[in-house]
């Protein structure tokens, strides 16, 4: 790329804001919803009492029975998931999923972290490790930021404070994919220079067009997931690979390295990203016509250090892995 910026690019960054932006607010807590699950008069304080009742009672059996379930699908006594009876709790749960939760049932798990992270007892262990500490401590930043530097949002404790006030909720859940949107775009434009960096900037634009508007993409925009993220850290250590490649400087490899242990940190899907930094070690190795030949490449100081720096890097953005091992395990 003869200029590092031109209008194609702008073009771009300006069609993904606006096509990762489209509906963002979509399936949040209102108030409108709200008076569909009981009418403003019904919504009383003993109605929000019990509310807030229930959802203790659950959410205090939740870590068992996720426990018993994967203990059960190990044992093979259970081969798939069993529908809810219909309790009385689960219906009252069910109303408070309504009044706070999103529609998308893995982006509340986000909120239920932030709930665990307090920084002025300096414990910041999030208790949720399907999604990486990459995402949630980005994200809970972000919603920090968000809600008491810039006033977007109002942060409380209680939950009883947003089955009365939706609206607050809704806010919060804005925050949370606004952070989403941003990643977005970062993800874009490496996947572009990681695409101009190969191919030349022409063919890179015309290929970010056709991944920023695949559904896994404009899909993953629109709810806080890790897997956007995880994919540029991914896209960053392809980047690295191939300058290793181009350039013949060892460092791009520790680089590369690095950015997946990124990747696997945010999600465990990272993992593949070694699939491509192995061969690109390879190749170079062959190119560079090194001693040893594949086998040599393969016991090189530059994998092995590549790798320790990878799996260091997990270890960090993930610090309390072993502090909490059986939950992560389960």
């Amino acid at each position: 790329m003869k200029r590092p910026f031109r209008l194609a690019e702008l073009a771009i960054l300006l069609t993904v804001a606006a096509l990762f932006s489209w509906g963002l607010a979509r399936n949040l807590p209102s108030t409108t919803r709200a008076d569909l699950v009981r009418a403003p008069e019904e919504r009383t304080d003993a109605w929000i009492r019990k509310l807030v009742e229930v959802r203790q009672k659950v959410y205090w059996k939740y870590p068992s029975a996720l426990a018993n379930i994967a203990l059960e699908y190990k044992l093979g006594m259970r081969d798939k998931a069993e529908p809810a009876a219909m309790t009385e709790d689960n219906l009252w749960h069910y109303y408070s999923g309504y009044m706070v939760r999103s529609g998308q049932e893995d982006e509340p798990r986000i909120l239920v972290a932030f709930s665990y992270i307090k920084p002025a007892r300096l414990e910041f262990n999030p208790h949720l490790f399907l999604y990486g500490g990459p995402l949630v401590y980005s994200a809970g930043l972000a919603t920090f930021i968000g809600a008491k530097v810039l006033g977007l949002a109002r942060l409380e404790r209680g939950i009883e404070f947003y089955y009365r006030h939706p609206e607050e909720m809704r806010r919060i859940f804005l925050l949370i994919r606004g952070w989403g949107v941003i990643l977005g775009l970062g993800v874009i434009a490496a996947f572009y220079y990681a695409v101009a960096v190969s191919e030349g900037s022409r063919f890179a634009w015309q290929t970010t067009a056709l991944f920023m508007t695949t559904p896994a993409v404009v899909c993953n925009s629109h709810t806080l997931k890790p897997h956007l993220l995880m994919s540029g850290f991914f896209l960053a250590a392809v980047l690295c690979s191939l300058k290793r490649l181009r350039d013949r400087r060892p460092a791009w490899t520790l680089y590369a390295g690095a950015f997946a242990g990124l990747a696997m940190g945010t999600s465990l899907s990272g993992l593949g990203a070694w699939f491509f930094i192995v061969p690109m070690h390879l190749w170079a190795a062959r190119q560079e016509r090194r001693p040893g030949g594949l086998a040599g490449a393969l016991r090189s100081r530059e994998l092995w250090g590549a790798l320790g720096l990878g799996a260091l890097v997990y270890f960090l953005v993930n610090p309390y892995i072993f502090a909490s091992w059986d939950e992560y395990v389960h």
